[in-house]
């Protein structure tokens, strides 16, 4: 299904390229506040995107892919999970690095004003979890080995979410907010139990009940180089 949409939104993009009556290229740099949608998701990351667009315009609508480096991920604690098994509690940070590439259809309006929407396609570049307490180990009964910083291995490489927003442009800026909701579980294994030291890594908010989902509310700007 995800490939019959990919080569679907790729031929429309060639056809509407080819017909566009302007087409813009340049830069875009953003800020992102990103978290998870889910029970106990714990509180958002600020963090940074940037990477480029490419619009083209058909007269009231214009069509608008995206290539973006984005760091998002979440501040959050180990909670009930660790308590469960006689750990102490302790504040960590999922830093995860997605390849995003947002397909947007923009509705132009007066005075260069903008609504917009439209699917992203993630791929995960790169995802680790940061632990604040440094000297962090199991009890001695279940082996006194340490938990450390690590790869976040649960976690599904491709993320399909949407966009909704909207945006000004003025000169060369094209300015946008959007919120960005995930569709699908980010977890590769949902009853996935933390049984060793890396486990506490490996598992990617293990909650019970419920999907996770990646949510993003952004600010972003573009500079249309022609």
């Amino acid at each position: 299904m995800k490939k019959l949409l990919t080569l679907f939104l790729a031929i429309a993009l060639g056809f509407t390229f080819a017909n566009a009556q302007d087409i813009n290229f340049g830069p875009r740099v953003g800020f992102n506040y990103a978290g998870y949608i889910s029970e106990g998701d714990g509180s958002a990351r600020p963090s940074l995107q940037f990477g480029a667009f490419l619009e083209a315009k058909l007269g009231l609508f214009s069509i608008q892919p995206e290539a973006l480096i984005s760091m998002q991920g979440v501040n959050s604690n180990l909670g009930a999970g660790a308590e469960a098994l006689g750990l102490r509690d302790t504040d960590f940070t999922d830093k995860i690095t997605y390849l995003n590439v947002p397909v947007m259809v923009k509705l132009n309006l007066p005075l260069g004003l903008n609504i917009q929407a439209g699917p992203q396609f993630g791929y995960v570049l790169s995802a680790k979890r940061d632990f604040e307490d440094d000297n962090l180990a199991l009890p001695e009964v279940l082996g006194g080995l340490p938990i450390e910083d690590g790869d976040i291995n649960n976690l599904k490489e491709l993320d399909f979410t949407l966009n909704v927003g909207a945006g000004f442009e003025i000169g060369k800026f094209d300015i946008a907010a959007r919120y960005n909701f995930g569709l699908t579980d980010l977890r590769k294994d949902k009853n996935y139990e933390p049984s060793s030291p890396e486990a506490f890594t490996d598992t990617f908010r293990n909650i019970s009940g419920g999907d996770i989902k990646t949510q993003n509310l952004y600010l972003s700007v573009g500079y249309k180089i022609f």
